[in-house]
């Protein structure tokens, strides 16, 4: 996302900068869900059950996987219309 939207001339520094960016030029339609997916995947990183880390990856999947693959649809369209 950050190369993306640096590909685009806007420079973000932090997540919360460029999930705010990507929002604004529709890249994806909800920031909040963006903080939430790092703050999922910071939880898995610290996890030490198995039970911990399937119950964080069924979230991931259920939940995030599909604003991952919007997002990817929409980088994809953009760098289309630039060739």
């Amino acid at each position: 996302m950050k190369e993306h939207l640096s590909d685009a001339g806007i420079i973000c520094k932090n997540p919360r900068d460029c999930f705010k960016a990507a929002k604004e030029h529709d890249l994806i339609t909800d920031e909040i869900k963006w903080l939430k997916m790092i703050e999922d995947r910071n939880q898995l990183v610290h996890c030490y059950t198995y039970e911990q880390s399937r119950e964080i990856y069924s979230h991931i999947k259920a939940i995030h996987a599909n604003s991952l693959v919007n997002f990817y649809t929409k980088i994809k369209k953009d760098y289309k219309k630039r060739q």
